[in-house]
């Protein structure tokens, strides 16, 4: 079974709330699509990809998230998901100590936290060329 990012072509698993450029229209939506009524489903995974970048961007510049532990916390609350098991495991495939000081805006760290990101909420990363892409939109 693929996973519900993968499926839904949000790999961050971003839930539904704000009006995000480049959600899939209802039409073009499978039957599992059209009952997914927690995440947002993307027409392509990159604008997927794009939105994991946005909130990452938002949480430094706004609330002055600078860590991967203070990101994580606040990208994955541990009312549902265990934080510290999942910045441990972006620390891990990042090389980014969970309280090092990181500065998203620099696309190569982007891009290790965001495949970090979506591995870990899918279990695997099949992305590729999408990365790059979803990340140039995001730093626009």
């Amino acid at each position: 079974m693929i996973a519900r990012g993968l499926r839904n072509k949000n790999p961050g698993n971003v839930r539904v709330g704000s009006p995000w450029n480049g959600l899939a229209d209802r039409a073009d939506m499978t039957d599992e699509q059209l009952a997914e009524t927690e995440f947002c489903v993307f027409a392509h995974a990159t604008y997927g990809i794009r939105v994991i970048v946005y909130l990452l961007l938002k949480y430094q510049s706004k609330h002055g998230l600078d860590t991967l532990d203070a990101i994580i916390s606040r990208y994955a609350p541990d009312i549902e998901n265990d934080t510290n098991a999942y910045a441990a495991h972006v620390s891990q495939k990042t090389g980014y100590a969970v309280d090092e000081p990181i500065d998203l805006t620099a696309p190569e760290t982007m891009k290790a936290v965001a495949m970090a990101i979506i591995e870990h909420e899918n279990g695997s990363n099949p992305y590729t060329y999408e990365i790059d892409d979803g990340i140039a939109l995001g730093l626009k």
